[in-house]
């Protein structure tokens, strides 16, 4: 979780229903008996088992990063996971971050939808998921078999994928050669063409 999450009602509630967490702190949040900015700075970062921040017993796990030219520090709290842990399973939020935001407003527009029904939802959510799995998967497709043009590399897999999957299947007369390719692709048995950015 980012910073934004940092309430001390919400991480005992997450706490008390054994769900796990790694969440991002500020610099001016006390660890221990010194702010995070502090223990962060300090050579061998590393602090010794749990540590009390926010009136519990929770993990510090700190790393430097690079802004601009000017170092900073990261620094996340965790009620299960610890060091290297805790920052691998941080780092990975920003995928999740990415997907969020091809959903909503850089994508699919799903903040738009005005259902409250869960089993609707659900299906919505389903359904989406779907739509941005087959629009990752054929812009990776696409960028692995084509030369890369200088605006290719400056559109996302997923928009690249996305606006060639309704420029093919929006067409009224559209390229049989492409669709032919494109189901052929989808009926693959695997994807080999797949890769994590």
């Amino acid at each position: 979780m980012d910073r934004e999450f940092c309430g001390k009602k919400w991480l005992r509630g997450l706490d008390t229903q054994e769900v796990g967490y790694v969440l991002r702190v500020k610099g001016n949040t006390v660890v221990g008996d010194k702010s995070a900015r502090e223990h962060a700075s300090t050579r061998g970062r590393k602090t010794k088992g749990p540590q009390y921040i926010l009136g519990m017993d929770l993990f510090f796990s700190s790393k430097p990063i690079k802004r601009g030219g000017r170092a900073s520090h990261l620094g996340v709290i965790s009620n299960r996971f610890a060091g290297k842990e805790a920052l691998n399973w941080y780092q990975k939020r920003w995928g999740i971050e990415l997907l969020f935001s091809h959903l909503k407003k850089r994508g699919f527009d799903l903040e738009a939808t005005h259902m409250t029904d869960g089993a609707k939802l659900e299906k919505l959510f389903a359904l989406v998921s779907l739509a941005f799995l087959f629009s990752f998967g054929w812009g990776c497709q696409l960028r692995a078999s084509r030369v890369a043009t200088k605006a290719m590399s400056r559109k996302s897999l997923f928009r690249e994928g996305l606006e060639d999957l309704l420029r093919l299947l929006t067409n009224d007369l559209p390229d049989p050669y492409e669709l032919r390719g494109f189901i052929r692709w989808l009926k693959r048995p695997f994807f080999d063409s797949f890769f994590i950015v």
